[in-house]
């Protein structure tokens, strides 16, 4: 099981704005998919899925994904209208 808290200490950990919206039995339940690791430029990390163990990286920036999809072809990227999601283990 993915737990980004534990990753690295050091990363501040942020909560999907959607998060405030959820009822209190779901909260509990299913917080760590709501959890993010935010980056600069607007982009955050957050699970992807845990089987297999993946994590995504959204970002605004279509510049510096395909910067990063040009340095590592193996990631799976997703373009979308004005930002990109980049998949990786």
């Amino acid at each position: 099981m993915i737990n980004l808290p534990k990753l690295n200490p050091r990363y501040r950990i942020t909560l999907d704005e959607s998060w405030h919206y959820e009822r209190p039995e779901v909260r509990k339940a299913d917080r760590r998919w709501y959890e993010q690791i935010p980056c600069r430029g607007g982009a955050f990390i957050s699970i992807y899925s845990e089987n297999p163990p993946m994590l995504q990286l959204w970002t605004p920036q279509i510049k510096s994904a395909r910067a990063i999809s040009r340095k590592m072809p193996e990631l799976e990227v997703e373009w979308l209208d004005g930002e990109a999601v980049i998949y990786f283990p």
